[in-house]
């Protein structure tokens, strides 16, 4: 429920700064093992995000896997 909240935050507010979509990643890649999901949602982190250039990597290292 927590990662649709933060993709449903992201979607409807795209300029949020809340680092929903890096926040959604997090929790589908951690807590859900969902590797696809967490990898769609770090590569929808918005550059502007503190947390972009972390989404890049953590999207590129599961992609490898």
């Amino acid at each position: 429920l927590a990662a649709q909240a933060y993709v449903e935050l992201a979607t409807r507010f795209p300029d949020t700064r809340h680092d929903a979509w890096f926040k959604a990643g997090k929790i589908a890649e951690q807590r859900l093992k969902n590797t696809d999901g967490a990898r769609e949602a770090y590569l929808k982190v918005p550059p502007a995000s503190a947390h972009y250039r972390e989404a890049q990597d953590r999207a590129r290292k599961l992609a490898v896997r």
